[in-house]
C-alpha cells in the first residue's frame, strides 16, 4: 500500500465520520428542542412568579405597617377610655 492509499483512506474515514457526527449533532439538536423550549418557558414562568412573591411581599409589609399603627390607635383610645372611666366613676361614687 503506497502513502496515497492510506492518505485516501483516512480522508475518507475523516469525512465520513464528519458527516456521521453531523448527523448526529443535528439529531440531537433537533431532539432536544422542544425540552429546551420547555425549560425556557419554565424559566420565564418562574421569573414571573418571583416578581410577584416580591410585589405580595411589599404590599404585606405595607399592610403589616398600618395594621401596627391601628394598633397604637386602639391601644391610645383604650387608655382614653380607661382615664375617662376613673373620671366617671370617681365623681359619681
Amino acid at each position: 500500500m503506497h502513502w496515497a492509499d492510506i492518505a485516501a483512506i483516512v480522508s475518507i474515514i475523516g469525512g465520513v465520520l464528519t458527516a456521521v457526527g453531523f448527523v448526529f449533532k443535528t439529531a440531537i439538536k433537533g431532539s432536544l428542542y422542544p425540552v429546551s423550549s420547555r425549560m425556557d418557558s419554565l424559566i420565564d414562568s418562574l421569573d414571573r412568579l418571583n416578581k410577584t412573591f416580591d410585589k405580595q411581599e411589599i404590599r404585606i409589609d405595607a399592610i403589616d405597617g398600618r395594621l401596627d399603627d391601628h394598633d397604637r390607635i386602639l391601644a391610645h383610645h383604650d387608655e382614653k377610655l380607661t382615664n375617662l372611666s376613673k373620671e366617671v366613676f370617681k365623681h359619681n361614687a
